[in-house]
């Protein structure tokens, strides 16, 4: 399978302020991978919002005061780049590390500063500081019912807390060396953990336990996630005792992310490897689409779209820039946001090619997680500023126009 390798928009990261200004002008940028870039200006004149010009063979296809879509004399692909609905600042004063929203209008987030909050997303005001982990906190997540939040960090540990008190209610030890990502099974009786020390491990909340170590690797893991694999995926019946602790494991699956470019998916229930996989970089993240398929983004800049039914080589590729993969959002059956360490999030539609959509803000600064809905999507960075991001309706405008 080619490696879809388009040429890539880049643009100043505030250039949706910038340009409200009359006699303003922002850079852009059209880069392809290896290649020296190609920079221009787009420069707005006059107080007319239709009166934009830009230089160096970039045109200017529509402007409105959140959006832009440009394009480039040189190429047929055109990018459309999206301002942040509202940049949040104040929650965090550090880089912030991992986001997660609930249905109730709640976040809990972490930052470098050992600081891990929940708090309102439309005021952004501060609501609880869950105070415990020893060092930074790499993930953490609301349980389905959005009430109780999991966390883990550097500290080796795991811990689980009440969303409405502050109250932490478990710990979970074990892990030898960083505890990376963390998933819920079921409802969350059981949730599973990655680390640095190569093992994935299943836990139960109730009383703190190791059920088992599901799988163990020579490096470390980066990321896990659990999913339903399509009917007639998992066959393997379970060998030995099963604990009356374990809840909810069978007919699931989960995926894991490895520091030496391996992915591999285990049967929750059997704990049997489906199989293994290599990419060509270290996994930084995994996510499960629909219909069998998930996505590998690695830290080379690239992300493969794999079916479970066909892993030896990925159905589709992409590798427009050499920027790390920080995080992966699976949007409908649209096509995926990813984030990257160079403050960029692209979402790649899997039926167009021609259009780029370009969420903006950050500046240079990686964008480390993407955590959301069907119409806003929330993003964490560096810089420590959180921002909300409002794409559905122009994704279902491109999506109509394109057809």
């Amino acid at each position: 399978m080619a490696i879809e390798a388009h040429p890539e928009f880049l643009i100043q990261s505030d250039w949706n302020d910038s340009l409200k200004d009359t006699g303003s002008k922002v850079w852009i940028t059209l880069k392809e991978r290896g290649k020296t870039g190609i920079h221009g200006s787009i420069i707005r004149a006059t107080s007319n919002e239709d009166n934009l010009t830009a230089t160096d063979g970039f045109k200017i296809i529509s402007y409105q005061s959140n959006s832009l879509h440009v394009g480039h004399e040189s190429t047929s692909q055109t990018a459309i780049f999206v301002g942040p609905a509202k940049a949040i600042s104040g929650v965090h004063n550090k880089s912030v590390s991992t986001i997660s929203i609930n249905s109730l209008g709640h976040a809990v987030s972490a930052s470098t500063d050992e600081k891990l909050v929940v708090w309102d997303t439309l005021t952004g005001k501060v609501k609880l500081d869950l105070k415990g982990h020893v060092g930074d906190v790499y993930k953490c997540r609301f349980f389905p019912s959005g009430e109780v939040v999991l966390s883990c960090g550097s500290d080796m540990r795991l811990m689980i807390w009440c969303a409405k008190t502050g109250v932490k209610a478990v710990t979970l030890t074990g892990h030898t060396m960083a505890v990376t990502d963390a998933d819920f099974v079921d409802r969350g009786r059981n949730v599973i953990s990655s680390s640095k020390d190569g093992t994935l491990r299943l836990w139960n909340c109730g009383d703190s336990s190791c059920l088992a170590t599901l799988f163990e690797h020579s490096s470390g893991i980066n990321c896990c996630t659990i999913f339903l694999p399509p009917a007639g995926f998992l066959t393997e019946e379970r060998e030995g005792p099963i604990s009356d602790k374990e809840c909810g494991t069978k007919g699931k699956a989960v995926l894991v992310g490895c520091e030496d470019g391996t992915v591999h998916c285990i049967d929750l229930y059997s704990r049997k490897v489906k199989f293994s996989l290599s990419t060509p970089s270290c996994v930084n993240c995994v996510a499960a689409v629909e219909d069998g398929k998930f996505l590998v983004g690695c830290q080379d800049g690239s992300i493969h779209l794999y079916s479970l039914h066909m892993t030896e080589h990925p159905k589709r590729s992409w590798h427009t820039s050499n920027s790390a993969i920080c995080s992966i959002y699976p949007y409908k059956e649209i096509g995926f946001f990813a984030s990257r360490a160079d403050g960029n999030i692209t979402f790649k539609f899997y039926k167009i090619s021609t259009v780029m959509l370009n969420l903006t803000g950050a500046n240079a600064d990686p964008v480390y997680d993407l955590d959301g809905n069907a119409d806003i999507l929330y993003s964490c960075s560096r810089d420590s500023i959180i921002r909300m991001h409002a794409p559905s309706k122009l994704i279902s405008k491109i999506i109509g126009t394109t057809v």
